[in-house]
């Protein structure tokens, strides 16, 4: 196992968590704004189905669908999808008040592929 790259369960689970709040958000602004963002199709189509869900356990298992799809998308597009985000609401508004979210945001970061590596 590499180290380097290595998550735990636990690690993987709040991350997990962290993209479900981010959907959680998106389901919240309207039709035009998620347009407006150039989502992924299946992601596009997930949240709209979950904003016409009444139904609480639905509506959570859409969540968790939706949480699913944004764990398919790298690190630089969810980095733009929350600045995007938080454009639309505003800058003094927080993007949400899930401190598991903010962290995950700040910690974000792509795998640097090492350069002096020959193989």
């Amino acid at each position: 196992m590499d180290s380097e790259n290595y998550k735990s369960r636990t690690k993987l689970k709040v991350e997990a968590k962290a993209l479900q709040k981010l959907g959680e958000s998106l389901t919240e602004m309207s039709e035009n704004i998620l347009r407006d963002l150039s989502l992924p199709d299946d992601l596009y189509r997930a949240l709209i189905d979950a904003k016409s869900m009444k139904k609480h356990e639905a509506k959570r298992r859409q969540l968790q669908y939706i949480g699913s799809l944004m764990r398919r998308l790298d690190a630089a597009s969810i980095r733009q999808l929350a600045s995007n985000i938080q454009h639309e609401i505003g800058e003094n508004k927080p993007l949400v008040s899930s401190p598991v979210l903010l962290e995950y945001l700040k910690n974000l970061t792509d795998p640097v592929p090492d350069e002096n590596i020959i193989e």
